[in-house]
Parts: C-alpha cells; structure tokens; sequence
C-alpha cells in the first residue's frame, strides 16, 4: 500500500523501528546489490572479500553534510568505518552541491575506493530543505549507483498534490527510508523500507533455517516472508 501511494508499486518493504533502521536496512542492500554486480559474495566474505586472490576495494557512500546521524551510524555497525560516508558539500538552500559530488566519485574511483549509493535526503533534520532527487536519480543512473532517500522527515508529503514538487523524484529511488510516526500519525516507533527490487531486497538478507520452517496451515502458513527482509 505504501509503495503504491509513493510511486514505487511493487516493491518489496517492511516495518521497522525508525528512520535509523530503515535507511541502514537500505545501505544493507545497496552494499549487496553492488557487490554482487563485481561478483563478490559479501554475505559469505564480507567486504574484506578475504578468501578472494585480492582484497576487496572499500566500499563508499555519499550523502549531503546535512544528511542525519543515521548515515555515520550505519557506516560503523556495517564495519565500513566513518570515513566511508561521505559527506558532500551542501548550497546555499542546504541541499546537496550536485557538481561536489560528481567530483568526489570521480575521485574516490581514482584512488581505487568502490562507491555503491547516493543517498538523497526529503527533508533534512536541520532546515527541512529537500535535495534535488531528480537530479541525484540522473546521476546514479549514470553512474550505475544505488539511490537511496532518507525520507524519514518528508516522505509523506509526496501524497499532498500541493507539496509533492518539494520531493519530486523521491518515487525513482531504488530504496527509501520513511517514519509513519510522524505525518502517518502512528505511535513511535514506526517506520517503513522499501526497496523497489523485490529479489535484491530478500537475497541480501534471507536465512532460510530449520525453525522458520514453511508450513501449510496456522499462522504461519507459507512462511515468515518479513524474516527475509532485515535483520530481525
């Protein structure tokens, strides 16, 4: 229901405890689905790729030096460091400086680092300013990067007609991050991922094990589909 109200009808999602986790979650499957187009396994290596002939390159994302706390958090749980986000200059509007960053990509490719997402923010913590989405979408795509949105903040004004333009280009992310504890005016904590690609999104994080066996009848009937689609 909520892909379908923000322009990504199909995709794959789940609840989840805030903004926080959702966009970590996202990272999770940005770094997987990019890994996997260089042919690493990084479920089973890891990002040191380490029983490969040759160590893997290090991983880096981009976000605006607006982006919110979740982004550094995320870099270090996922055992990139703190310097693998990295924080792009910012306009005078407070949105993301789109020719500072086509140059640190360029550059982080020189050296030999691997960048595999963008995220793009709907609504920063700090001013609310929305980076230009569209614009990040072009550059990903061109790029072959994972977009991300963090919209944890503005994601729900894409549904008002009168203020969907301020997101506009939030419905072309590959992943987006909400919180349904704010405008979805549901109790905290509450927040939604989705992921645009369905088969990306359960083989980045699906286990399959003995205890979550699928049965034919009961509550669990067919499954634990939502064990497929994070951590918990």
């Amino acid at each position: 229901w909520m892909g379908d109200l923000l322009g990504l009808p199909g995709a794959s999602g789940v609840l989840v405890t805030g903004g926080t986790m959702a966009s970590t979650l996202a990272i999770g499957v940005a770094r997987f689905a990019t890994a996997r187009n260089f042919g690493i396994d990084v479920r089973e290596n890891g990002v040191q790729s380490w029983s490969d002939d040759k160590p893997q390159n290090p991983f880096v994302f981009y976000g605006s030096s607006e982006t919110h706390g979740w982004a550094r958090k995320a870099a270090e749980f996922m055992g990139l460091g703190n310097r693998a986000f990295r924080r792009v200059p910012v306009l005078p509007d407070y949105t993301m400086n789109m020719a500072a960053l086509a140059a640190m990509v360029a550059a982080d490719r020189a050296v030999g680092l691997t960048p595999f997402c963008v995220v793009g923010t709907a609504g920063t913590v700090n001013t609310g300013a929305s980076d230009d989405l569209n614009a990040i979408a072009d550059f990903c795509r061109a790029e072959k990067l994972w977009f991300h949105v963090d919209g944890a903040f503005g994601a729900l004004a894409y549904l008002s007609e009168q203020l969907r333009p301020q997101v506009a280009g939030l419905q072309r992310a590959d992943s987006l991050g909400f919180d349904l504890h704010k405008w979805g005016c549901l109790p905290f904590e509450c927040a939604c991922i989705l992921v645009r690609d369905p088969e990306v999104h359960k083989a980045t994080f699906a286990a399959p094990a003995s205890y979550l066996a699928s049965a034919t009848r009961g509550v669990i009937a067919g499954g634990l589909p939502f064990a497929d689609r994070g951590i918990d």
